[in-house]
C-alpha cells in the first residue's frame, strides 16, 4: 500500500465525515508543497483530485471513512493512488478512554521532509509497531537534543497551569492539520498557547496531555 512503497513521494490521509472530506484545502496545500519538494509535477489540478476523491467515496457508499491520496515516483514513472476505507462508528470510543504512550528509544532527526507527509515512513512505522508490541497505543519521539518532537503518527499537546503547549516545528515535528486547527481554536477561545522546545520532564509534569491527527481528531 502507498506509504510503504519503494519510491519517492508524498501522501495525505484524510477523514471523511458524513460523505465530506474534512479540511481538504489544508491537506492539498501540504500535498502540493511536498510535490514541489520532491520535484513531482502532478498532472492533476486540485479540482480534478477533489473530484476523484469524492467519486471514490461515492462509489463505495461511505459516509464515515478514511481516504488516502498518494503520489510517488517509481522508475521515472509518476504513480497516483487513492485508497478509501470505512471507519466504524464506534472507533471514537478508544480516544475517549485515553491513549497509552511510551517514549521511543529512536531519535527523530529533522530533515527537509519533516514538514510534509513523506513516503519515507519506515522509521515511524517501526516506532509505532514497537509501541503496539509493548502494549501501548502510541510512541512519542524525541530529537537528538532530547526534546519532544511528535508521536509516530500524531502531534502532541499538553496543558500546564492553564497554558496549552505543543512542540515547536523547529524541533522537527510535522505541522499536522489537526495541530493547526487546535492552535487556531485556542487563539479564538483566548486560551494561552505556546509552541516550545521541551523535554520529557515537562510533559510528565503536565496536568493533562493529548495527541492529535486527522483520523482520531483529538
Amino acid at each position: 500500500a502507498p506509504g510503504v512503497v519503494q519510491g519517492e513521494g508524498v501522501f495525505e490521509t484524510m477523514r471523511v465525515y458524513d460523505g465530506t472530506i474534512f479540511s481538504l484545502g489544508l491537506h492539498f496545500n501540504r500535498l502540493f508543497r511536498g510535490c514541489r519538494l520532491f520535484n513531482i509535477r502532478l498532472p492533476y489540478s486540485p479540482k480534478q483530485l477533489e473530484r476523484y476523491l469524492n467519486q471514490t467515496i461515492k462509489v463505495n457508499f461511505f459516509k464515515n471513512a478514511k481516504i488516502r491520496l498518494a503520489v510517488w515516483k517509481e522508475n521515472r514513472h509518476l504513480r497516483t493512488a487513492i485508497i478509501c476505507q470505512n471507519i466504524d462508528s464506534d472507533s471514537g470510543r478508544k480516544g475517549q478512554k485515553g491513549f497509552k504512550a511510551m517514549i521511543s528509544n529512536a531519535r527523530r532527526k529533522k530533515t527537509r521532509c519533516s514538514n510534509v507527509k513523506s513516503m519515507d515512513y519506515l522509521y515511524f512505522r517501526e516506532a509505532f509497531m514497537e509501541a503496539k508490541k509493548r502494549g501501548y497505543d502510541e510512541a512519542l519521539l524525541l530529537n537528538n537534543r532530547e526534546e519532544i518532537v511528535e508521536g509516530s503518527r500524531t502531534n502532541v499537546f499538553f496543558v500546564k497551569k492553564g497554558v496549552l503547549y505543543t512542540p515547536a516545528v523547529k524541533c522537527g515535528c510535522l505541522n499536522g492539520i489537526t495541530r493547526q486547527i487546535v492552535i487556531q481554536c485556542a487563539r479564538q477561545l483566548n486560551i494561552p498557547f505556546r509552541a516550545v522546545a521541551v523535554g520529557v520532564r515537562e510533559l510528565f509534569q503536565a496536568e493533562e496531555a493529548f495527541v492529535t491527527n486527522s483520523l482520531i481528531g483529538i
